[in-house]
């Protein structure tokens, strides 16, 4: 009953009426607008799967690898724009606009693939989507920590991930709706009716942004809120250590290079994403298997419905994963999370089981995103001392991300060697375990990083998890419980943590003397 309380308590009782009021703004103009963003993107982005096995590879007469540089021409775009597009981001008079503005463009671009006449006119809308693409994912992701404490931060990071898989799922109905119903009228193809339905959807959701997303906190007031509660929304973010956006130097990038932040977690999040290319293939496979007459066994409708159980289920556990964080030791959640992406990949790797351990393994694919809140909240935290800095991992996470992302598939999983990838299952396998080991890595060089501060005797140091201080329990219910399961030994010298996820007990006057009484040091180069 604790857990669910948990879960499901986004208002706990410690904040005052004017601070629970603050932040439910913020759930619906900020959370809200953002999920919608970001179930929009990956709804059009799936849609282009959707679309070729639904006409569309007819339709363009391809033949050879060109539903792999569909994807190509996307990531690339989202790479090249990425580093440059997070640091206009953290500008508090840009994200105001920046971020729903996107979306708008997103929405009026998408037009364009209803009347595409060949591969390279898809290659070059797809590149351009990709550019627009970041602002809802990545630009997202870093307003979330702008606005959001650590013991808030994730159950947000959850809810606004699902709209990953949602998109996708989403993706699956819609197409096999449109393909049904629409097929022809207006002599437009389903697969053309798909991406009409997804612009139109785009535009008014971009128009509410222009209204009500906030921007950063530090930006020009928005005007559903007030002065107060922007003061307040500065405080809380004060408090729990986030540094406000900063002139950017030549200074600025060096010190960011000097840190190991930048180097593990871009090595980290590329080899994740290269581990989760797997979880959008089932399709192929499906489209593959034919009956002893040489007929397609699954209906368009099937293929495209099918998989949408895949995403159902990462929808679900990337839910309970970013809600349970806050109660449940990271590290263990992440192992056996992982665990089971590997026994899934390894399965179909092997690939001459039973069939039915074939689907068991693309369904048990379900959990390759339940790890994103886990990473992205972690580095979010692990920055929040530098708003560019934050701004320079995050676009580079991405950058090289998708970089490896959108070539990976032209080497790995050809569309001409689909759906037994053995190069490319042989790579999700080890990626895997490279990530894994990656995030423990990161979490052991965090801590040593936090016991250095707590030496100096600096006053917002972290409990090594990447969260905030250590104080009152995020739920006095389970605060006991959790300390003991999750943080078994006491280092000396330093603070014992109550919870994994805490807001300081220290005054912010207080924490003000504090801090003029030392010199601090450059924290992302400490």
């Amino acid at each position: 009953m604790g857990i669910m309380k948990y879960i499901f308590d986004w208002y706990p009782a410690r904040m005052s009426p004017e601070e629970r009021s603050l932040v439910k703004k913020l759930d619906f103009a900020l959370v809200g607008f953002g999920s919608v963003a970001f179930f929009l993107k990956y709804l059009d982005s799936s849609n282009i799967n959707n679309a070729y096995v639904s006409g569309l590879k007819e339709a363009l007469n391809i033949q050879k690898n060109e539903y792999a540089w569909f994807g190509f021409f996307y990531y690339i775009g989202y790479m090249v724009f990425q580093v440059p597009t997070l640091l206009y981001i953290s500008r508090p008079g840009v994200a105001r606009w920046l971020l729903p503005g996107v979306e708008l463009a997103w929405g009026i671009l998408s037009f364009g693939l209803v009347k595409i006449h060949n591969v390279e006119q898809v290659y070059v809308i797809r590149f351009f989507l990709g550019a627009l693409a970041i602002p809802s994912y990545t630009g997202v992701n870093y307003v979330l920590g702008s606005w959001y404490r650590g013991d808030e931060l994730f159950k947000r990071s959850a809810v606004f991930m699902i709209g990953n898989s949602l998109g996708q799922m989403f993706s699956g109905y819609l197409q096999a709706g449109a393909y049904k119903g629409l097929d022809g009228k207006l002599g437009l193809a389903g697969y053309q009716w798909i991406f009409i339905i997804d612009a139109c959807i785009t535009i008014p959701v971009a128009i509410v942004g222009l209204v009500f997303f906030p921007g950063l906190p530090s930006g020009k007031r928005i005007w559903w809120m007030r002065e107060d509660e922007q003061l307040l929304a500065q405080k809380r973010m004060r408090d729990d250590g986030v540094a406000t956006s900063k002139k950017i130097t030549l200074k600025t990038f060096t010190d960011v290079l000097k840190s190991w932040h930048i180097y593990l977690c871009t090595a980290m999040i590329t080899i994740f994403l290269i581990e989760t290319y797997p979880a959008g293939q089932m399709t192929l496979w499906l489209k593959s298997i034919m009956n002893p007459d040489g007929t397609p066994k699954y209906s368009i409708e099937l293929i495209n419905t099918i998989p949408t159980g895949i995403f159902a289920i990462i929808a679900v556990t990337t839910f309970f994963t970013g809600s349970l964080a806050g109660i449940w030791n990271i590290w263990a959640m992440l192992a056996v999370i992982q665990g089971i992406n590997l026994f899934a990949v390894t399965v179909l790797r092997i690939w001459t089981v039973p069939n039915d351990l074939i689907w068991a393994g693309y369904f048990l694919l379900g959990l390759m995103g339940a790890p994103n809140p886990l990473f992205f909240g972690w580095i979010n935290r692990l920055t929040k001392r530098n708003a560019e800095e934050r701004a320079i991992v995050m676009g580079s996470v991405f950058c090289f991300g998708w970089a490896f992302f959108a070539w990976i598939p032209l080497v790995a999983y050809k569309t001409t060697e689909a759906p037994r990838w053995t190069k490319g299952y042989s790579t999700a396998i080890a990626c895997t375990i490279i990530s894994t080991a990656l995030f423990f890595l990161g979490g052991y060089l965090h801590k040593r990083e936090e016991m250095n501060r707590a030496r100096l005797g600096l006053d917002d140091s972290d409990d090594g998890y990447g969260t905030g201080g250590v104080a009152e329990t995020v739920d006095a219910e389970l605060d006991e419980k959790n300390r003991k399961a999750d943080y078994p030994e006491h280092i000396e010298g330093t603070p014992t943590p109550h919870h994994p996820y805490t807001v300081p007990e220290e005054s912010l006057s207080q924490r003000d003397v504090n801090r003029e009484a030392k010199v601090l040091p450059n924290p992302i180069s400490t």
